[in-house]
């Protein structure tokens, strides 16, 4: 596993004549700034599962201590599937993919997230229909789930006020999948840029306008499409279309 991962670094710092490329060069790339990104995220929620692993064990709670080893299993396996495709093709062949349950993801980066919805009063309202089944690698619907939810807690100023997720299919080609909340909205005039690297309305908030840059090209991967209402002082809702897949048993 760790060989396959140095395989891949070792891909992308490598130029076309075998010498090494500066390792600032490497550090800059787009597809290496998005994945730090994306890592950081989930190094919070591990710090986050591991915080609670230990108050757990420390009050025997059986039930607790598993639930948080889970997320850690989880969260660490996808850390590692990440870095496993880094530099990989970014081609994706459809036949390639047997499908990704769509409920069951959303549900694990919900679970995730928990530590940082329990310090921000933020709850999130599910509306998603079992057996949900996209054409997808489960590492990229988790880091395309976790950026639009993500996007979504940050630009929620009242912990009162929840994030919806819904999804099902919507034909039989396609599933969708929306996030919505009740924040402070885009404007008008900033809707055509908010999919652009760099681009963020959050800069007082350390924001490097990454996630929905990312959300982007996992959509670009996948033939998928994304579409964004919004309502400023209101809240902004995203509404993703992925290939649907049927459930395999």
């Amino acid at each position: 596993m760790n060989v396959g991962i140095m395989n891949s670094l070792d891909t992308m710092i490598r130029t076309n004549d075998g010498g090494q490329a500066p390792l600032t060069t490497f550090l800059e790339s787009p597809e290496v700034r998005m994945l730090i990104h994306d890592l950081r995220h989930l190094v919070q929620a591990i710090v986050g599962s591991v915080d609670t692993l230990q108050m757990a064990m420390e009050e025997h709670a059986a039930d607790l201590t598993g639930k948080s080893l889970d997320r850690l299993r989880r969260n660490t396996d996808l850390a590692v599937d990440m870095l496993g495709h880094l530099g990989a093709d970014k081609q994706v062949c459809g036949r390639e993919i047997t499908g990704c349950d769509v409920a069951q993801e959303i549900e694990f980066i919900t679970d995730s997230l928990a530590p940082l919805l329990n310090d921000s009063g933020i709850t999130i309202h599910q509306e998603v229909s079992p057996h949900t089944i996209a054409k997808i690698k489960k590492a990229d619907l988790d880091r395309l789930l976790s950026n639009l939810v993500l996007n979504a807690i940050e630009a929620t100023t009242d912990g009162n006020a929840p994030v919806t997720i819904m999804a099902g299919a919507v034909s039989d080609e396609a599933v969708q999948i929306t996030v919505q909340d009740e924040g402070c909205g885009i404007d008008k005039d900033e809707l055509a840029d908010i999919l652009q690297e760099g681009y963020t309305t959050k800069t007082q908030r350390g924001n490097q306008g990454l996630g929905l840059a990312i959300v982007k090209q996992v959509l670009e991967t996948y033939s998928g499409t994304m579409r964004v209402q919004s309502w400023p002082g209101k809240g902004t809702r995203f509404i993703v279309c992925l290939p649907s897949a049927k459930k395999t048993r």
